[in-house]
């Protein structure tokens, strides 16, 4: 995850308004891991029939603020405290490696909104 932020973070630095490339690769990092969580708990309540049930909107909105949050915790103490230390691990990587980094960003954000609408669209919850 820290490869992934680092090559986030190179996208976001080399755009000219973006004042906090750090916390914007941060949030976005934070928003596809509950993507992907969502699309975890999801497929587990098909095949398993959880008892993980939400009864109304107010209860996926809390649900979801507190995964968010929890996410955004994590991140910050992980990834965003650290960007120095990030930075400097990864700034030296030859250019195919470059490439090859960006291409799995391509893949792991692309994979996680494909899984998503597929769990989604596959399993609605009824």
């Amino acid at each position: 995850m820290k490869y992934l932020y680092f090559k986030l973070y190179q996208t976001f630095k080399s755009a000219k308004t973006n004042d906090t490339p750090a916390m914007n690769a941060m949030f976005v990092i934070s928003a596809w891991e509950f993507i992907n969580i969502s699309t975890l708990l999801l497929f587990l309540r098909h095949y398993f029939e959880s008892s993980f049930v939400f009864h109304s909107k107010n209860e996926i909105i809390l649900f979801a603020s507190i995964c968010t949050v929890i996410s955004y915790i994590i991140n910050y103490f992980i990834l965003y405290k650290k960007i120095g230390k990030i930075t400097k691990k990864y700034k030296n990587e030859s250019k195919l490696k470059s490439i090859l980094g960006y291409i799995g960003l391509a893949i792991y954000i692309f994979g996680s909104f494909y899984l998503a609408y597929l769990v989604g669209s596959t399993f609605p919850i009824k």
